[in-house]
This record gives structure tokens, sequence and C-alpha cells, in this order.
């Protein structure tokens, strides 16, 4: 399971289906789901969901990239769904969360 998330966070913005790890790690799609979730306290989805807001947060400081950029550089095929999982996340939504970030947040 440590290689499984090592692979994800080496790349957030990589696709991934869960048909396709299962077999990548010799298992039934239910067995590496439950797996991944006893090592990492989440499931592969969360998880990933997670690794490409963090991955966002990091882009909003660092880059002049508009939202919609970012949000594909980082894995999200769609704005809307981005915005509403970063403010779930973050607590703001992206455009808050550079502005703040750019005054010292």
């Amino acid at each position: 399971m440590e290689e499984l998330r090592r692979s994800l966070d080496a790349d957030p913005a990589q696709a991934v289906s869960l048909a396709d790890l299962a077999e990548r790690f010799g298992c039934s799609k239910p067995h590496l789901c439950r797996a991944f979730k006893r090592h990492a306290g989440t499931s592969i989805l969360g998880y990933l969901l997670r690794q490409r807001i963090n991955a966002a947060m990091v882009a909003l400081r660092s880059s002049r990239d508009s939202v919609l950029q970012v949000a594909i550089d980082c894995g999200f095929a769609d704005q809307s769904f981005f915005n509403r999982k970063f403010r779930a996340l973050v607590g703001m939504t992206p455009t808050d969360y550079r502005e703040r970030a750019g005054a010292g947040l």
C-alpha cells in the first residue's frame, strides 16, 4: 500500500482507474480499497483528491495561471467540480485563496 501511496503522491494529476490499480497490485478492487483505507485512513479517491487540492494550492500561490489552468494541470476536468471540492477542503474558493496567499495568508 505504501507503493500505491507513493505513486499517487508522485503524480496526483494522473488519471486513476480502480480496476487498473487492482490489476497492477494483483487484487480485487474491494480488497485494494479496504487495504488502502486501513493503511492511509482514507479512500484511494479521497486521498488522491486531497493530493490534487494540495498541488493546486501550491500552483495558486506560485503561478499566475488561471484557476481553470491550475485545475486542469492538477487533474480536474471540470472547474466547477474543482471549485466545489477546493472550497469544501480549504474553506474558501481558489480565487480567494490566491488573493489571501498573495497577501501573506
